[in-house]
């Protein structure tokens, strides 16, 4: 049940807050999937423990994110950029033990910057590229 005081912008943010969390379940499975293809069946030789500790921290953000749901307390546009910041460094950290700029994955640098442009006020999409761009580089 939704509360009658929250405006629709409160409810619109929880709702995209709701949306990230559930895409980054998403994406943590696929990383622990497309990670264990490329080294058991590939036998890409991978760095295991420095991605297991990056996938972990990124499932402890994702866990902070549910109890942060749960709260009555509106999503500020500071709170969901710094929720995509976080998902951006993990990508980030991902690929640096990963093949760099040259791993096929870079592209989803894209999808922090694209959320960020479509949802936040202009000055925070700025900010996410100039992070996005910094970090492919």
């Amino acid at each position: 049940m939704t509360d009658l005081s929250q405006t629709s912008t409160d409810s619109t943010s929880a709702l995209n807050l709701r949306r990230l969390f559930i895409l980054r379940n998403i994406a943590i499975s696929f990383e622990v999937v497309v990670i264990a293809l490329a080294y058991w069946v590939l036998t890409i030789p991978l760095p295991l423990i420095p991605l297991s500790v990056i996938i972990a921290v990124h499932g402890l953000i994702n866990g902070f994110t549910l109890l942060r749901i749960k709260r009555p307390k509106s999503v500020t546009s500071w709170e969901f950029f710094a929720q995509l910041v976080m998902d951006s460094m993990v990508l980030a950290a991902m690929l640096y033990f990963t093949g760099g700029y040259t791993n096929p994955f870079v592209s989803l640098f894209l999808l922090p910057l694209v959320t960020a442009s479509t949802i936040l006020p202009q000055g925070f999409a700025w900010a996410m590229a100039a992070l996005t761009t910094s970090c492919y580089t």
